[in-house]
């Protein structure tokens, strides 16, 4: 009772009773009316005391969906839970059970056993049949004669594949600029990227340069491109499912019919417990949409907005399939793209509208035949289409792990190399097939897509706009944080990077070393170089530009100096601080810039020195040697 507030993520929604709270206030939409209710719950969390909670939106669409989960929850619509069918490394883990403590079964004494619970109940024999000759292809267990036993393996992988919770390591995220960690991302996340992509990550979008899987870093550049691709984990971002979309959809279309009608307009405005604020704005953007497309997008049809612009053509679906039905539906109307008109395209989706961006002019024929025609195509090889997707990935990993195809130890640290070899052996295996189920019930939701494909052409209304400028109830979209990421905020000046660098780069610390007189040392700020042009003990210029920590080099020269033998170390030691102090007495505090370089020697130094004609160019060079050492480092070792 002492403490006041509690910031907290979603883990307070795991049942602890904490019996003191009065008020929830939850930041931004909860996405699911289940969530709501739990998170609120926790609240009053007593006999005859009433849970009390209070949503604060992030944006105009965020408050709709709020409202509309507020009102489902308090009416008990809650979200149905998604159960896995028949997963097949679950089961491979129990036949491994049956062997150990039977020694030996028949094929139908584990299939008598296993249909008789609820998630195998319509498990064929023929299913069973193939998982078994495959765990015995693994080594699991030994299968022959259609009788099962233990293996050498079965024991072993009992015990290590016994929890489906799958292990992750967490790699530190760099900026190569300012080599200042910026962020952390999962094993999970690395396993699907390669340097040269482009992630979004602390709401900027990144270049990855390089992934370093012994210290579990990764190296990225900011992008200064005009376009970053979605940050490609935003299917483990909380859902929001189907029917919660739809309804905000319905709330769209009764605004439109109603405009006319204040009456019914303050009883949806009341009924949802909108604000007065939010609904004035709400009811401006569907008037405007209106006005713009001649109708509003909602539940009772299917608006798509083409815009051409820079020679790319951005196209909308307002589609309202909540965000797995729309995850699947970006990566079909892709996939149909490649298959109607040769064309590569980007995509982004939030739970209400798909956004593809392509580099080929598309037009209000072309893109009515990717709805029409191409949906249905690419549906008929969806397994194909997950596969290539980066859900598909992560999920391979985790049920290799589970499957016994990977030691649990070494799923969490595969390259993407060798998760690419794993995809093309073992394609149409239990274990491929329990990866594409898994995204279909994780990430994508195949029944949704199924529905608008059923609906288009029947009581599904095909609106094809071509537009100057997106219409308000679209421009909606890029209002969520994650797309204003790649869209806005992946256009970075390079002058922002290069100040970045340069900032660093003077902040950093150096010793400078007389290596005439070899007495003289000081460790000083780059940026302070300017002020010793020559050693105050002996007035030399042969000032040397040194690492902090290389007390090796300054004993070298000092041994040096007394006229000592040297080793064959001590020589390269000394010879290096030489070059470095012939370039201190000729470029001065840009020598020291470009020295204090991550990985920048006098070598590399010298050439950048002599071409860079300004403080600019210079700074981009030593970014460029510093990515470049950080890429190529641990292959000198």
């Amino acid at each position: 009772g002492e403490i006041k507030a509690v910031v907290a993520t979603s883990s307070l929604e795991l049942g602890i009773d904490i019996g003191h709270v009065n008020m929830v206030v939850q930041y931004a939409s909860p996405r699911q009316a289940l969530r709501l209710v739990q998170r609120v719950g926790r609240a009053g969390h007593r006999l005859g005391l009433v849970s009390r909670g209070l949503i604060v939106p992030v944006d105009l669409e965020d408050a709709v969906e709020s409202a509309v989960l507020a009102r489902r929850a308090e009416r008990g619509n809650l979200e149905e839970l998604r159960i896995h069918r028949k997963p097949l490394d679950v089961l491979a883990h129990q036949i491994a059970g049956l062997a150990l403590e039977y020694r030996s079964l028949s094929l139908q004494d584990i299939y008598d056993i296993v249909s008789a619970s609820y998630p195998y109940r319509n498990l064929t024999l023929r299913e069973l049949r193939e998982l078994l000759e495959f765990l015995d292809s693994i080594r699991v267990i030994r299968f022959f004669g259609d009788r099962v036993r233990r293996s050498s393996r079965t024991l072993e992988y009992y015990f290590t594949a016994a929890s489906t919770i799958p292990e992750n390591l967490s790699f530190d995220v760099v900026d190569n600029a300012s080599r200042r960690i910026i962020g952390h991302l999962d094993y999970s996340f690395i396993s699907m990227i390669e340097p040269g992509k482009v992630i979004i990550l602390a709401g900027r979008a990144w270049t990855i340069e390089d992934i370093d899987f012994e210290k579990n870093r990764v190296l990225v550049s900011e992008y200064s491109g005009e376009f970053g691709e979605p940050p490609i984990w935003t299917g483990e971002m909380l859902p929001v499912e189907y029917k919660p979309v739809r309804e905000v959809a319905s709330v769209y279309r009764r605004i439109c019919d109603f405009l006319s009608r204040p009456e019914r307009l303050e009883k949806i405005k009341r009924d949802y417990g909108f604000p007065d604020r939010v609904f004035e704005e709400l009811v401006k953007v569907i008037k405007d949409t209106r006005e713009a497309l001649g109708n509003v997008p909602s539940d009772k049809n299917f608006v798509i907005e083409v815009k051409r612009e820079g020679g790319r053509t951005f196209t909308v679906f307002h589609s309202y399939l909540g965000s797995r039905g729309n995850g699947l539906l970006a990566i079909l109307l892709s996939d149909a793209l490649r298959g109607l008109y040769s064309c590569s395209s980007r995509y982004f989706t939030d739970p209400y509208r798909v956004l593809i961006v392509t580099d080929c002019r598309l037009s209000e024929d072309m893109v009515s035949r990717l709805v029409e025609e191409g949906l249905a195509w690419s549906l008929k090889h969806v397994d194909d289409i997950v596969r290539d997707s980066h859900p598909y990935s992560l999920k391979l990993i985790h049920v290799a792990g589970r499957i016994g195809v990977i030691e649990r130890g070494k799923a969490v640290k595969l390259e993407h190399t060798v998760v690419r070899q794993i995809k093309s052996r073992m394609k149409n295996t239990p274990l491929d097939r329990e990866a594409i189920k898994e995204v279909l019930t994780d990430y994508y939701d195949l029944d949704a897509v199924e529905k608008l494909i059923r609906r288009l052409g029947k009581n599904y209304r095909i609106v094809v706009r071509e537009v100057q400028e997106l219409s308000p109830l679209a421009q909606l979209m890029f209002e969520k944080p994650m797309l204003r990421s790649g869209l806005i905020a992946s256009s970075v000046p390079l002058r922002k990077i290069v100040e970045v660098v340069k900032r660093r780069l003077e902040n950093s610390k150096i010793r400078l070393l007389c290596v005439h007189c070899g007495k003289w040392s000081m460790d000083v700020r780059v940026a302070d170089t300017k002020k010793y042009r020559q050693c105050p003990r002996c007035g030399s210029r042969a000032l040397a530009v040194l690492r902090i920590y290389d007390w090796e080099t300054v004993e070298a020269v000092r041994k040096w100096k007394r006229g000592e033998k040297l080793d064959d170390e001590e020589r390269k030691l000394v010879d290096r601080a030489r070059r470095s102090a012939s370039l201190f007495m000729t470029y001065g505090y840009r020598a020291a810039l470009v020295l204090a370089g991550h990985g920048v020697g006098p070598q590399t130094a010298s050439r950048i020195l002599s071409f860079s004609k300004n403080i600019d160019t210079l700074v981009k060079e030593v970014l460029k040697a510093e990515t470049e050492f950080s890429r190529t480092r641990r292959f000198w070792d």
